[in-house]
Protein backbone atom coordinates (compact mmCIF):
# COMPACT_ATOMS: atom_id res chain seq x y z
CA UNK A 1 0.00 0.00 0.00
CA UNK A 2 1.31 3.57 -0.88
CA UNK A 3 0.01 6.38 1.59
CA UNK A 4 1.03 9.98 1.09
CA UNK A 5 -0.38 12.70 3.77
CA UNK A 6 -0.47 16.17 2.81
CA UNK A 7 2.63 18.09 2.82
CA UNK A 8 4.39 14.72 3.10
CA UNK A 9 6.29 11.94 0.68
CA UNK A 10 4.76 9.00 -0.46
CA UNK A 11 5.53 6.49 1.92
CA UNK A 12 5.11 2.41 1.36
CA UNK A 13 3.86 0.20 3.79
CA UNK A 14 3.75 -3.75 3.94
CA UNK A 15 1.80 -6.45 5.97
CA UNK A 16 -0.91 -9.01 5.62
CA UNK A 17 -4.10 -7.68 4.93
CA UNK A 18 -5.32 -7.72 8.67
CA UNK A 19 -2.38 -5.53 9.32
CA UNK A 20 -2.87 -3.09 6.18
CA UNK A 21 -6.50 -2.73 7.78
CA UNK A 22 -5.70 -1.49 11.23
CA UNK A 23 -2.74 -0.06 10.49
CA UNK A 24 -4.85 3.86 10.16
CA UNK A 25 -7.80 2.71 12.10
CA UNK A 26 -8.72 6.63 12.62
CA UNK A 27 -7.46 8.10 9.63
CA UNK A 28 -9.85 9.26 6.91
CA UNK A 29 -8.61 9.84 3.58
CA UNK A 30 -9.89 11.69 0.90
CA UNK A 31 -9.47 9.50 -1.85
CA UNK A 32 -8.27 5.71 -2.18
CA UNK A 33 -7.31 4.29 -5.58
CA UNK A 34 -7.16 0.55 -6.29
CA UNK A 35 -4.48 -0.04 -8.76
CA UNK A 36 -6.77 -3.47 -10.23
CA UNK A 37 -10.25 -4.31 -10.03
CA UNK A 38 -9.34 -7.93 -8.81
CA UNK A 39 -12.19 -8.50 -6.28
CA UNK A 40 -9.32 -9.22 -3.16
CA UNK A 41 -8.02 -5.51 -3.75
CA UNK A 42 -11.38 -4.22 -3.91
CA UNK A 43 -12.49 -5.68 -0.72
CA UNK A 44 -9.44 -4.43 0.99
CA UNK A 45 -9.86 -0.63 -0.41
CA UNK A 46 -13.33 -0.58 0.50
CA UNK A 47 -12.68 -0.88 4.17
CA UNK A 48 -10.61 1.73 4.44
CA UNK A 49 -12.34 5.51 5.20
CA UNK A 50 -12.45 7.60 2.46
CA UNK A 51 -14.57 10.32 1.08
CA UNK A 52 -14.10 8.59 -2.44
CA UNK A 53 -12.63 5.01 -4.40
CA UNK A 54 -11.51 5.10 -7.58
CA UNK A 55 -10.15 1.64 -8.83
CA UNK A 56 -8.23 1.56 -12.47
CA UNK A 57 -9.05 -0.75 -15.56
CA UNK A 58 -6.42 -2.20 -17.64
CA UNK A 59 -8.36 -5.42 -18.76
CA UNK A 60 -11.25 -7.38 -18.66
CA UNK A 61 -11.00 -8.53 -15.48
CA UNK A 62 -14.55 -7.67 -14.27
CA UNK A 63 -17.64 -10.13 -13.16
CA UNK A 64 -19.47 -8.94 -16.27
CA UNK A 65 -19.09 -9.48 -19.85
CA UNK A 66 -17.79 -12.58 -21.92
CA UNK A 67 -13.89 -12.21 -20.33
CA UNK A 68 -14.06 -12.08 -16.69
CA UNK A 69 -11.37 -14.35 -14.52
CA UNK A 70 -13.19 -17.62 -13.46
CA UNK A 71 -15.68 -17.26 -10.30
CA UNK A 72 -17.98 -18.63 -8.40
CA UNK A 73 -21.44 -17.30 -9.04
CA UNK A 74 -21.21 -16.46 -5.50
CA UNK A 75 -17.98 -14.07 -5.80
CA UNK A 76 -19.12 -12.66 -9.02
CA UNK A 77 -21.90 -11.00 -6.95
CA UNK A 78 -19.73 -10.15 -4.18
CA UNK A 79 -17.45 -8.82 -6.69
CA UNK A 80 -19.96 -7.09 -8.42
CA UNK A 81 -21.27 -5.16 -5.37
CA UNK A 82 -17.46 -4.08 -4.51
CA UNK A 83 -17.05 -2.62 -7.80
CA UNK A 84 -21.05 -0.64 -7.43
CA UNK A 85 -18.93 1.34 -4.88
CA UNK A 86 -15.83 2.11 -6.91
CA UNK A 87 -15.41 4.88 -10.18
CA UNK A 88 -13.84 3.16 -12.81
CA UNK A 89 -11.00 4.93 -14.29
CA UNK A 90 -10.53 3.67 -17.40
CA UNK A 91 -7.08 2.94 -19.44
CA UNK A 92 -8.94 3.65 -23.21
CA UNK A 93 -12.03 4.66 -24.47
CA UNK A 94 -12.84 1.32 -25.08
CA UNK A 95 -12.46 -0.14 -21.75
CA UNK A 96 -15.11 2.54 -20.39
CA UNK A 97 -17.65 1.43 -23.39
CA UNK A 98 -17.22 -2.22 -21.97
CA UNK A 99 -18.20 -1.32 -18.83
CA UNK A 100 -20.95 0.77 -20.72
CA UNK A 101 -22.36 -1.98 -22.78
CA UNK A 102 -21.88 -4.85 -19.91
CA UNK A 103 -22.39 -3.30 -16.79
CA UNK A 104 -26.28 -2.44 -17.71
CA UNK A 105 -25.52 1.08 -16.32
CA UNK A 106 -24.55 -0.34 -12.63
CA UNK A 107 -21.04 1.37 -12.80
CA UNK A 108 -19.41 4.70 -13.00
CA UNK A 109 -16.97 4.51 -15.87
CA UNK A 110 -14.81 7.32 -17.47
CA UNK A 111 -11.61 7.23 -19.68
CA UNK A 112 -8.62 7.91 -18.02
CA UNK A 113 -5.25 7.93 -20.29
CA UNK A 114 -3.20 8.53 -16.91
CA UNK A 115 -4.37 5.23 -15.27
CA UNK A 116 -2.16 3.14 -17.06
CA UNK A 117 1.37 1.82 -16.59
CA UNK A 118 4.45 4.44 -17.44
CA UNK A 119 2.24 7.13 -18.71
CA UNK A 120 4.91 9.84 -17.45
CA UNK A 121 7.42 7.66 -17.39
CA UNK A 122 10.70 9.25 -19.82
CA UNK A 123 10.52 8.78 -23.53
CA UNK A 124 11.93 5.51 -23.76
CA UNK A 125 15.41 4.67 -26.35
CA UNK A 126 14.46 3.56 -29.67
CA UNK A 127 14.54 -0.03 -30.13
CA UNK A 128 16.32 -1.49 -33.42
CA UNK A 129 14.28 -4.70 -34.05
CA UNK A 130 16.11 -5.25 -37.27
CA UNK A 131 19.11 -6.09 -35.40
CA UNK A 132 19.97 -9.73 -34.33
CA UNK A 133 19.53 -9.57 -30.48
CA UNK A 134 15.78 -9.39 -31.25
CA UNK A 135 15.15 -12.88 -32.24
CA UNK A 136 11.52 -13.67 -31.10
CA UNK A 137 7.92 -12.79 -32.09
CA UNK A 138 6.46 -12.04 -28.60
CA UNK A 139 3.08 -13.36 -27.16
CA UNK A 140 2.68 -11.67 -23.67
CA UNK A 141 0.47 -13.43 -20.68
CA UNK A 142 0.01 -16.21 -23.31
CA UNK A 143 -3.83 -17.85 -22.59
CA UNK A 144 -7.40 -18.58 -23.95
CA UNK A 145 -8.56 -15.47 -24.00
CA UNK A 146 -5.85 -13.80 -25.27
CA UNK A 147 -5.63 -16.47 -28.53
CA UNK A 148 -3.55 -19.09 -27.10
CA UNK A 149 -4.70 -21.17 -29.72
CA UNK A 150 -3.95 -18.69 -32.48
CA UNK A 151 -0.67 -18.66 -31.50
CA UNK A 152 0.29 -22.00 -31.28
CA UNK A 153 -0.90 -22.83 -34.44
CA UNK A 154 1.06 -19.95 -35.91
CA UNK A 155 4.31 -21.42 -34.42
CA UNK A 156 3.36 -24.76 -35.55
CA UNK A 157 2.63 -23.83 -38.94
CA UNK A 158 6.43 -21.49 -39.06
CA UNK A 159 9.04 -23.48 -37.28
CA UNK A 160 11.27 -20.97 -38.99
CA UNK A 161 10.44 -18.47 -36.71
CA UNK A 162 11.58 -18.13 -32.99
CA UNK A 163 8.54 -16.98 -30.55
CA UNK A 164 8.43 -15.80 -27.00
CA UNK A 165 6.03 -16.65 -24.58
CA UNK A 166 5.93 -14.42 -21.62
CA UNK A 167 3.73 -16.61 -19.04
CA UNK A 168 2.28 -13.90 -15.80
CA UNK A 169 1.00 -15.42 -12.90
CA UNK A 170 -2.99 -14.18 -13.52
CA UNK A 171 -3.62 -15.47 -17.11
CA UNK A 172 -1.15 -18.50 -18.17
CA UNK A 173 -2.21 -21.33 -16.58
CA UNK A 174 0.05 -24.74 -16.01
CA UNK A 175 -1.50 -26.52 -18.35
CA UNK A 176 -1.06 -23.47 -20.94
CA UNK A 177 2.85 -23.46 -20.44
CA UNK A 178 2.99 -27.53 -20.93
CA UNK A 179 1.07 -27.35 -24.19
CA UNK A 180 3.24 -24.25 -25.44
CA UNK A 181 6.51 -26.35 -24.29
CA UNK A 182 5.96 -29.12 -26.87
CA UNK A 183 6.33 -26.74 -29.55
CA UNK A 184 10.47 -26.41 -30.63
CA UNK A 185 10.61 -22.88 -31.67
CA UNK A 186 8.20 -21.53 -28.60
CA UNK A 187 10.73 -20.31 -25.66
CA UNK A 188 8.37 -19.83 -22.56
CA UNK A 189 9.74 -16.91 -19.70
CA UNK A 190 8.67 -15.26 -16.55
CA UNK A 191 7.39 -11.90 -16.86
CA UNK A 192 10.10 -9.62 -16.27
CA UNK A 193 10.04 -6.44 -13.48
CA UNK A 194 11.45 -4.32 -16.49
CA UNK A 195 9.62 -4.77 -19.81
CA UNK A 196 12.44 -3.37 -21.40
CA UNK A 197 14.15 -6.70 -21.13
CA UNK A 198 11.21 -8.52 -23.57
CA UNK A 199 11.11 -5.74 -25.92
CA UNK A 200 14.97 -6.09 -26.54
CA UNK A 201 14.63 -9.39 -27.56
CA UNK A 202 11.29 -9.13 -29.28
CA UNK A 203 11.51 -8.15 -33.39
Amino acid sequence: VSVCIRGSEKTGIWGSREQLGVRFPSSVWDVAISSQTRRFSLDFTAQLKVKRRIAMLHDYNLPFGPWGQEQTEEQAKEHTALLAAFELACASRHLADFVDKWGEGRFRARCCYAADYGYYDPVPQSLCPWEDKHAFVTFISPCPEKGLSIFARLAESMPEVQFLAVKTVAWTKPWHEQMLRKLENVKVVAAADKIGEILGVTK
